[in-house]
C-alpha cells in the first residue's frame, strides 16, 4: 500500500512537471510568434514607408522635368510650351503634373511603374498631390566644394522698390550640431574643422537700368560692396530685435582704407531647437539700393561665396521691407510639396528647385586650370605677392613676405 502511494505521488509530481513545462514552452512559443509577427509588421511598414517616400521623390523628379520644359521654352524658345507660369507654379493644383506631363485632364494621382517588365505595381505606389509654387518666403542654397559661388537676385515685383534689409543665415544641424573652434583673436577661418561654421563673403551689386562695369570694380564704388562674415564669439555690431546688424555705413566702407578689409564678426550659436541656422546676419541695404534705382526700378544681386574647399554649408536669404515684414521671392525658386503613397501609407517631402538659365552659366572661378582643350589639367606658372595694410592713396606699398 505504501509502495502504491509513493508511485502515485511520483506520478502526480511528474504530471505537474509536464503541465508546467507545457505551459512554459507554450509561452515561449507564443512569445516567439508575437515577436516574429511584430517584426514582420514593422518590416512591412518600413517597406511601405520607403515606397511612399520613393513615390514622393518621383513626384519631385517629374516637377524638375516640368520646370525644365517651361524654362527651356521661355529662355531658348525650343520644345513645346507646357503652359503659363500661373498655370504651372501657382501652388493650388495638386494634379498639375498629371495634366501637363501626361496630358490627363482628370484630377487623379499618378501611378508609379515599379517593375521594368511592366508586370504591375505590387505595392500600389503613386504620388497623390504635388504642389509647385514659385513664390517663396526665402531663398535656399548650398555652398560646397563644387559650388562655392552663387548669385541670388534680389527682386521685388521685378524691381527693388521696398527692399530694406537682407537677412543671411548659414550652417545648420546637417552641417554640424555644435559650434566650436572659433575665437575672437582668430583672423581667419581654420579650414577642415567640421564643427566650425565657415567664413562667408557677401557681395552686394546694386545698379539701375544701365550698368558701368568699371564702376562696379572700383574701390569706392557704391554699386558694389563686399563684406566678409567671420564666425566669432562676439558680434561686431548689434541692433535690438535683429541680432547681428551690418549697418549701411559699414557696407559702404567695407572695402575702403578705413576698414582695411577687416572681417565682420558674427556670433554663432549651436543650431537646433532655438534656431535653425547657427549664424545669422542682417544687412541694411535700403539706402544703397535706393541710391542706385530710379523710382524703385533697378537691379540688385547678392553674390554669396565661400573661399574654402571641402566644406559644405546650407544657406538662407530673406528679404525684408522697412517694417521688418518678409518679402516674397518670385520666379527665382520653386517650392515642390510632394505627397507619395504606397498602399494606405503616405509620405510627404518638400524640396526646392532653382531654375538655371541654360544660356548663361555662372563661372565659379576666375582661373580654372582643369579640362583644357586637350582634356588635360594644366599648371599655372605665376608668382603671387601678399601685401598688408597697403592702399594706393597716401601710402607706399611694399611686398610683405609672409
Amino acid at each position: 500500500m505504501k509502495e502504491l502511494l509513493k508511485q502515485s505521488k511520483k506520478g502526480v509530481a511528474s504530471l505537474y512537471i509536464v503541465i508546467f513545462a507545457t505551459i512554459l514552452f507554450g509561452v515561449i512559443t507564443l512569445s516567439f510568434i508575437r515577436i516574429t509577427v511584430s517584426e514582420l509588421s514593422q518590416t512591412n511598414d518600413s517597406d511601405l514607408s520607403q515606397s511612399a517616400y520613393d513615390a514622393a521623390l518621383a513626384g519631385i523628379e517629374d516637377a524638375k522635368i516640368l520646370a525644365n520644359r517651361y524654362y527651356t521654352y521661355q529662355n531658348l524658345k525650343t520644345g513645346d510650351n507646357p503652359g503659363t507660369r500661373e498655370e504651372l507654379f501657382s501652388g493650388d493644383d495638386c494634379y498639375v503634373l498629371n495634366k501637363k506631363l501626361y496630358n490627363n485632364d482628370e484630377d487623379k494621382e499618378v501611378s508609379i511603374q515599379e517593375t521594368r517588365d511592366g508586370e504591375g505595381n505590387s505595392v500600389n505606389q503613386a504620388y497623390t498631390c504635388v504642389l509647385l509654387n514659385d513664390k517663396v518666403g526665402n531663398y535656399k542654397l548650398t555652398l560646397d566644394e563644387s559650388s562655392r559661388v552663387q548669385v541670388v537676385p534680389l527682386r521685388v515685383n521685378d524691381n527693388v522698390s521696398g527692399l530694406a534689409e537682407v537677412e543671411f543665415s548659414w550652417y545648420t544641424e546637417q552641417n554640424g550640431t555644435k559650434v566650436k573652434n572659433i575665437h575672437d583673436d582668430s583672423l581667419f577661418y581654420v579650414a577642415g574643422k567640421e564643427t566650425t561654421p565657415p567664413m562667408i563673403t557677401l557681395g552686394l551689386i546694386s545698379v539701375g537700368d544701365t550698368v558701368t562695369l568699371s564702376e562696379i570694380g572700383g574701390r569706392d564704388s557704391i554699386d558694389f560692396t563686399t563684406v566678409a562674415l567671420l564666425p566669432s564669439e562676439s558680434n561686431t555690431e548689434v541692433k535690438e530685435g535683429t541680432g547681428t546688424w551690418v549697418s549701411n555705413d559699414y557696407l559702404r566702407n567695407a572695402a575702403t582704407a578705413n576698414t582695411q578689409n577687416q572681417a565682420f564678426k558674427i556670433k554663432c550659436e549651436d543650431p537646433g531647437k532655438n534656431r535653425d541656422y547657427s549664424c545669422i546676419a542682417t544687412l541694411d541695404v535700403k539706402s544703397i539700393v535706393d541710391s542706385n534705382s530710379i523710382n524703385g526700378k533697378g537691379n540688385a544681386y547678392l553674390v554669396v561665396s565661400m573661399p574654402y574647399g571641402r566644406v559644405e554649408t546650407a544657406c538662407r536669404v530673406v528679404m525684408k521691407d522697412e517694417s521688418g515684414k518678409d518679402i516674397l521671392f518670385e520666379g527665382l525658386q520653386i517650392n515642390v510639396d510632394s505627397t507619395g503613397r504606397a498602399a494606405d501609407l503616405y509620405r510627404r517631402v518638400e524640396a526646392r528647385i532653382s531654375p538655371v538659365a541654360t544660356d548663361f552659366p555662372f563661372p565659379q572661378f576666375e582661373l580654372d586650370l582643369s579640362g583644357g582643350d586637350d582634356g588635360q589639367d594644366h599648371i599655372l606658372d605665376k608668382n603671387f605677392w601678399v601685401t598688408k595694410n597697403c592702399w594706393p592713396t597716401g601710402s607706399s606699398c611694399k611686398n610683405n613676405n609672409l
